[in-house]
């Protein structure tokens, strides 16, 4: 997807021209071409619509009070458009962010989190190494300050040999944790992802994002590059 300044000739471009679909919202304008939606309702994305339709849901469930907090939290810790770095998010699009990610790792029955964190944990920093034997796939994760103050949501990548450098699919959601040094069986978890395990010498991408599980900022998602040992 690509982002467009328009110039003083040109001040809007809506619709689609062959393959490619020009859009607007709130964060610009933008350009891309046209998803071949295979297979539209598979269980990821039916779950990824009900998720963001509750979060969205829950602004106009909390009061004016919350939602003046939620703004003055979004002009406080500032995030912005994945696509438009330049557009801040506002304090419902920060309550949203927030709570589609939180619904995603703690489920969707969760409850909403009607007021925002005053003040963000100090952040914390990861190393993930992945060890098969035999049919058990072992996630070691060590953080440097291993205090369980943030909650992570991990993502996981299809096996790849190492010399490719493009996997050709985005990681799948793999579970959630919290910055607690630990290790974890994967083995069901992935060969649900993927239908098998990743062999010894092959390489997964890892990637996890950060986000209090009291409200508050999202941060943007790490990647590790992790040989199977």
């Amino acid at each position: 997807m690509a982002r467009i300044i328009y110039s003083g000739l040109v001040t809007s471009i809506r619709g689609s021209i062959g393959g490619t679909t020009f859009q607007n919202n709130a964060y610009g304008f933008t350009a891309k071409n046209k998803p071949n939606m295979i297979k539209p309702n598979t269980v990821p994305q039916s779950l990824s619509k009900i998720i963001l339709s509750k979060a969205v849901k829950g602004w106009s469930t909390i009061t004016d009070s919350n939602r003046a907090s939620w703004n003055t939290f979004a002009d406080t810790f500032p995030q912005f458009a994945k696509n438009n770095p330049s557009s801040q998010l506002s304090g419902y699009a920060t309550f949203v962010k927030w709570h589609t990610t939180f619904f995603l790792g703690s489920g969707i029955g969760a409850d909403y989190v009607p007021e925002p964190l005053t003040a963000m944990p100090t952040i914390d920093t990861v190393v993930f190494s992945l060890t098969r034997a035999s049919s058990v796939l072992t996630l070691a994760y060590n953080w440097s300050l291993d205090n369980g103050e943030w909650q992570i949501n991990v993502y996981i990548s299809r096996p790849f040999l190492a010399s490719q450098n493009f996997i050709g699919t985005s990681p799948r959601f793999l579970m959630s944790i919290t910055n607690d040094d630990d290790s974890f069986n994967i083995a069901s978890l992935y060969s649900a992802l993927f239908g098998r395990l990743p062999n010894v010498g092959e390489v997964v991408n890892v990637e996890y994002e950060l986000y209090p599980d009291a409200g508050g900022q999202v941060l943007a998602r790490a990647s590790q590059r992790l040989i199977v040992i």
